[in-house]
């Protein structure tokens, strides 16, 4: 089949086409994952390793403790070239604890659905507690990664290596897209978990990233806390939220079940007409490829957003109003906390894991996540052991 211009799909492509995009949980996870990762691991394929680097992620052993698998995943954020994640199950009655998920990931992300953590911690749960657990959702952010997209030099990955230095690599995602911190994932994992506390068991999730210098812990931050304790941010969150709803309701749908001749003819009025012409795959993923095409240009405001917007929305004067408004507010916010995260890294490398908490770096980081919805808390792991397990983002040193 041809893999240039793509026709009108037959019926059975387009169910295959709605199939898959049930699959998806937002336009955010998509772009996340559009072909990102086969290029990023195609390139680091041709960085030539050092010699302390593992192919393997490090497993996390089924009876470790706490500490000795924050210890594993540390060691693998130093070394391995993928990352790992791990399930920590606590009784809050009788402080029973056990690593109930351990696996690897891949280069830059693990692949661990919310059904799936919803499904074990129910099986380990079931007869074993009856009112309270905690479950603990950490991975790490390796050094491999940090180093690859230049966040890290070869002497400083060489240094980190040997001890001599540290670096912190925050949480990903944002209030907007698919990624550690996104309430997209904070809500499916809450409605997975449903099942279980539908039984009556109180369970509270905590999340966190080990990294070479110490876990971040992090978490969702609900509307009566953002409405009490973060005013100042409170109404320009909501106002985000309303403004994604917008997308939502409107232009996603659109895109979801797109005409494809439509969709071509935009698409060639706006990017290169010959971009797709000898590009392997099928007419269904090389209308995929266009559909993201223009996804990305609308969300980040690229070059002819608003004649995209107006050829979708035609006399929708209002929604198209509200979408260039969430576009800039979308960009202001990404930007400040990337910038946050950026120097927050930099930081890190040049002062002790010790003396982060005390820097400014990271109080504008704390702001740039609560701004996004989040509140952080960063434990240096010469400190790990001096605290409960996954003490989170709410413990009092």
């Amino acid at each position: 089949m041809e893999s240039g211009e793509a026709p009108i799909p037959q019926q059975k492509t387009e169910e295959a086409e709605v199939s898959q995009q049930q699959e998806r949980r937002s336009v955010f996870r998509w772009l996340r994952n559009r072909g990102l990762l086969i290029y990023m691991t195609a390139a680091l394929a041709a960085v030539a390793p050092f010699k302390h680097e593992r192919m393997e992620a490090a497993e996390i052993p089924p009876n470790a403790t706490w500490s000795e698998g924050i210890d594993v995943l540390h060691k693998g954020a130093l070394s391995d070239r993928y990352e790992s994640y791990g399930l920590f199950d606590i009784d809050n009655q009788d402080k029973r604890s056990t690593w109930i998920i351990r696996k690897e990931g891949k280069f830059d992300y693990v692949d661990i659905g919310p059904e799936t953590i919803a499904v074990t911690a129910e099986r380990e749960i079931a007869g074993k507690y009856e009112s309270s657990v905690t479950l603990c959702d950490i991975h790490n952010h390796i050094l491999d990664f940090a180093r690859y997209d230049r966040r890290v030099s070869d002497k400083e990955f060489m240094n980190i290596q040997q001890g001599k230095q540290a670096v912190s690599i925050a949480p990903s995602g944002d209030e907007w897209e698919y990624g550690d911190v996104s309430p997209l994932r904070y809500e499916a994992i809450d409605s997975a978990l449903d099942k279980i506390t539908n039984k009556g068991v109180a369970v509270e999730i905590r999340f966190g990233v080990v990294d070479p210098a110490g876990i971040m812990y992090y978490r969702a931050i609900n509307d009566q806390e953002l409405e009490q304790e973060y005013p100042d941010h409170y109404q320009d969150i909501q106002q985000g939220r309303a403004l994604r709803r917008v997308w939502d309701e409107t232009i996603k749908p659109i895109l979801d079940k797109p005409d494809a001749a439509k969709l071509n003819e935009l698409h060639n009025r706006f990017f290169l007409q010959d971009e797709y012409k000898n590009r392997q795959g099928s007419v269904l993923e090389i209308l995929e490829l266009k559909q993201q095409d223009i996804i990305t240009r609308l969300l980040t405001g690229g070059l002819g957003y608003e004649d995209i917007l107006r050829e979708l929305l035609a006399d929708r004067q209002k929604l198209q109003e509200d979408f260039k408004a969430m576009v800039t507010m979308r960009n202001k916010d990404i930007s400040a906390i990337s910038n946050a995260r950026v120097n927050w890294t930099i930081k890190s490398l040049g002062v002790s894991p010790e003396e982060l908490t005390s820097t400014k770096e990271y109080s504008e980081l704390r702001e740039a996540y609560t701004r996004n919805g989040t509140k952080i808390r960063f434990v240096p792991h010469s400190k790990v052991a001096d605290e409960p397990p996954c003490a989170g983002t709410d413990y009092k040193p």
